[in-house]
């Protein structure tokens, strides 16, 4: 009776321990990135500047067999790409079950957090941005950082350009570009490193000193960079004049001797 009520449990234990075993030959490998080059899993990289090459390595695979990888931008505010497959592939393991391959070089529009996928095993990594904005302010041709800038009639038009450059190693976008007096100018969707774009705004010189301040602020990722830059002029009166001319027998003869007259 004894023996009986064992084989149930015999043959339980036998499917569970089977089980276990199947489970055990899936993918217990294990995946790291690199820096421009393959490397062991004592060179892990968890940050990248622009222009880097991402290796992805892997190891304890199954052998000769294929898998599909990607990068991607981790969701929400956490990358400049959120939820983007920025770079995907298949790859075949070696008959040791490793592999090491190029998969992305990190562009100039990349930023925050991205995931790294091969099979079902993940790994993620950091790109370093250093995002920065200049903005010059000029008034009618003229810098005039400082006071008191040049001289204009009151009443004469003005021109105020503003020059906003992305003097930082990664794109900025949603460039919003504001002056303390006139309120808001205009926005700029997106400038490369080292790009440039001019705008103006036209107004009438008022009487006195004038200063305004012009701030550029972008975008990158969660974070933002601004900076400002300010401008001057001084509105003059125009002093009252008067003018008179005088004609001779319709002859102007401001000098002697004059139109001869019979």
């Amino acid at each position: 009776m004894s023996i009986q009520q064992k084989k149930p449990l015999l043959i339980i234990l036998f499917f569970l321990m089977s089980g276990s075993m199947l489970f055990a030959q899936g993918n217990p490998g294990a995946i790291w990135t690199t820096k421009n080059d393959c490397g062991d899993e004592t060179q892990d990289a968890n940050h990248y500047a622009i222009g880097e090459d991402v290796y992805i390595n892997g190891s304890n695979f199954d052998p000769n067999t294929e898998y599909d990888w990607q990068i991607e931008g981790q969701p929400g505010q956490a990358s400049c790409d959120p939820g983007q497959v920025v770079a995907s592939a298949t790859i075949t393991t070696d008959e040791n079950g490793d592999f090491c391959f190029y998969a992305y070089t990190v562009q100039n529009d990349d930023c925050g957090e991205y995931k790294v996928n091969v099979g079902n095993k993940g790994d993620n990594y950091r790109v370093d941005t250093n995002p920065a904005i200049d903005i010059e302010k000029s008034t009618n041709g003229e810098d005039a950082d400082d006071p008191t800038g040049p001289q204009i009639f009151v009443g004469d038009p003005v021109l105020w350009e503003y020059t906003i450059t992305n003097t930082g190693d990664v794109v900025l976008k949603d460039i919003e570009v504001t002056d303390d007096q006139v309120g808001y100018i205009d926005t700029i969707s997106q400038l490369a490193p080292g790009e440039s774009q001019t705008l103006q705004f036209d107004g009438t010189a008022q009487v006195g000193q004038y200063e305004n301040i012009a701030t550029a602020e972008g975008s990158v990722g969660n974070d933002k960079v601004s900076d400002s830059d300010p401008s001057h002029y001084y509105g003059v009166v125009k002093e009252p004049s008067l003018d008179i001319e005088k004609a001779t027998n319709g002859q102007d003869a401001d000098d002697p001797t004059g139109p001869e007259i019979m």
